[in-house]
């Protein structure tokens, strides 16, 4: 996942680029780190703000705009825009990837501790959070859509979270592929 946010930057930078006219270039960016340690619970709340929240809707918004958005751009030629929908649908395929392999990793803390389970679910995955996290990043008159289908992924995702058989654990084994959960991220 951090080799294609590496790309996702390059590709970025490439698009701002070629719409510009001028080279665009990153500048110093401030040294950032995330300890976990052993606390699951801490692992959890960080893989569900920018993982399972931040990513999943980072994919919706990239989606949206990919098949909304950039057919209507002014001043630039058919070619970019191609040029721009094949670059910009390969970062929300991979934004969908990174999307996954966070909410597996929190069904799997939720498999190994139900107090991190808890925790995680009371504090990013209440509707009142979830609502606040939708409107955060989808708050765009234009983005309607793409919060509603944000609002259905959550509402089919946070179920796997929680299982009534096993006392509000998840067997991550019920996680498969033909759920859309990709066993190979």
């Amino acid at each position: 996942a951090a080799s294609d946010e590496y790309r996702h930057a390059q590709t970025s930078f490439e698009i701002a680029s070629l719409l510009t006219g001028a080279p665009v270039e990153p500048q110093a960016i401030p040294p950032s780190s995330h300890e976990f340690g052993y606390n699951l619970a801490a692992l959890a709340l960080g893989t569900a703000e920018e993982g399972c929240i931040g990513e999943t809707l980072s994919a919706i918004v990239a989606a949206y705009e990919v098949d909304n958005e950039i057919v209507d751009y002014d001043g630039i030629n058919d070619d970019v825009k191609a040029l721009l929908k094949d670059k910009v649908t390969t970062i929300v395929l991979e934004e969908s990837r990174h999307a996954m392999l966070a909410w597996r990793t929190v069904a799997w803390v939720c498999s190994t501790d139900k107090e991190a389970c808890e925790e995680v679910l009371e504090a990013k995955f209440s509707p009142e959070y979830l609502d606040s996290a939708l409107h955060r990043h989808l708050g765009g008159e234009g983005k309607a859509k793409a919060r509603s289908e944000g609002e259905k992924i959550f509402k089919t995702l946070i179920p796997y979270l929680m299982d009534k058989e096993t006392d509000g654990l998840i067997d991550c084994s019920r996680m498969s592929d033909a759920d859309g959960f990709d066993s190979k991220t």
